[in-house]
């Protein structure tokens, strides 16, 4: 606990010498409200714990305990510093009466002696369930009876709304303060008290009690962690909707080469049909018009003469002559429709041949794309190590298990220079 220490000099006629009047005050405090007015009200953490607890475990029914610290005066201001609490069990408590009995009285005196000896009575604390924050007849007449003064404060907490405030005796009334302040230190007194009167075992009573600054930092520890198992969930799910993603593409890639395929099959097939049934029809074409063109037609000038009928062998000899020169025109007609067939059949084997080929080298091509948008790859140097690569691709040592999945390689300690590592996208 850091202090401030504040003085003040009294008047020579109240003492010949000088007399120094000191101050504690907490640095490491936090604010409850708004803090104004000649009183100020400091409790310490352990003391607020137990209220908080001690309420909600005897929720609905009412209880009182007895507030324990020091009151000071300087320059017209009160200050309260509340370091204990001892439950006074043995109080009656109802809506029309608080009564405090003189067997209360000394069972609380024996608990100051034993656990807190150097401190003093400063107040009283109410739990309140059934009407929360209301002050009747009965407290303001407990308050008046058994704290009087202006140095005793009353504390009243509602432990379902988790609402509290504290109230000083004025002009027959309890008025509500606007603020106090909650201060931290080592308070082994109420710490003692808290594990000597909890009905738990050890280890919940020290989890309970610890200081707040270990708490905090367990708190922080926790959130810590489920942050991380959060951003290893995100990288799970972005891996694998990429490796999604890649699937879908590379599936995408073969349906259209297949696609492609096809249609390019599809024309092939139509060019050779149409290819092999216009050449016949043409060939057919040719062949009557060469008919045609082998009548023989003789023109005669002047008047027309009867010449002599020419002898049947002669007729028989030049109808020999024409069959055999129609029977060689078929021939060579023939063989140039099968070499034209030939051909194209040719052509259509040796595409077919080169589609496959084709094919390869286009999916080669695609699976060359995507591993170049999977990750890299790294050359190790000396002193490197997969927890320094990680971070310098990927600004944290966590991708460590997915370089050594990419890689093969079983333990992550065994790297060395000039190896050449992939470094998968992350």
């Amino acid at each position: 606990m850091i202090e401030m220490i504040y003085k003040e000099e009294e008047n020579k006629s109240e003492a010949n010498d000088n007399q120094e009047i000191t101050l504690r005050i907490p640095k490491n405090i936090r604010q409850i409200g708004i803090i104004h007015g000649s009183r100020k009200i400091y409790v310490e953490d352990y003391v607020i714990t137990y209220l908080q607890q001690f309420s909600m475990r005897q929720a609905p029914k009412q209880q009182v305990i007895i507030l324990l610290g020091r009151t000071q005066w300087l320059e017209d201001k009160q200050y309260f510093f509340i370091s204990g609490a001892i439950n006074a069990q043995s109080v009656k408590v109802d809506m029309d009466e608080i009564a405090f009995s003189e067997e209360c009285w000394m069972r609380i005196y024996g608990q100051m002696k034993k656990y807190f000896d150097r401190l003093e009575i400063v107040g009283w604390f109410l739990s309140s369930f059934e009407n929360p924050l209301y002050i009747n007849d009965a407290i303001i007449y407990a308050h008046v009876n058994n704290f009087p003064g202006n140095d005793k404060v009353f504390m009243m907490l509602d432990p379902q709304e988790r609402e509290d405030a504290f109230y000083h005796y004025e002009n027959g009334q309890l008025i509500k303060e606007s603020g106090y302040y909650i201060y931290y230190e080592k308070n082994r007194e109420m710490q003692e008290y808290i594990i000597q009167h909890r009905e738990e075992t050890t280890d919940q009573i020290r989890t309970e009690v610890e200081d707040e600054a270990t708490r905090q930092f367990r708190e922080m520890m926790q959130a810590k962690k489920e942050k991380q198992q959060e951003k290893h969930t995100m990288h799970f799910l972005y891996g694998a909707s990429t490796v999604m993603v890649l699937v879908f593409m590379l599936i995408g890639i073969t349906m259209i080469n297949n696609y492609d395929k096809m249609l390019n099959m599809e024309s092939s097939i139509t060019t050779l049909s149409d290819l092999v049934n216009g050449n016949v029809e043409n060939t057919q074409i040719e062949t009557q018009d060469t008919t045609l063109n082998q009548i023989p037609v003789e023109s005669v000038d002047g008047k027309i003469e009867r010449q002599n009928v020419i002898s049947s062998e002669e007729a028989q000899k030049e109808e020999v002559q024409k069959s055999n020169k129609e029977k060689d025109n078929d021939t060579e007609e023939t063989k140039s429709q099968k070499n034209q067939v030939k051909n194209a059949e040719e052509k259509y084997v040796d595409n077919r041949e080169k589609r496959p080929k084709e094919q390869k080298s286009d999916e080669k091509k695609a699976k060359e794309t995507i591993a170049q948008k999977e990750g890299q790859y790294h050359v190790v140097s000396k002193g490197e190590t997969l927890e320094t690569i990680s971070i310098r691709y990927y600004g944290s040592p966590n991708m460590v298990k997915d370089i050594c999945n990419a890689n093969k390689i079983n333990n992550s300690d065994q790297i060395f220079p000039g190896q050449k590592i992939f470094i998968p996208q992350k």
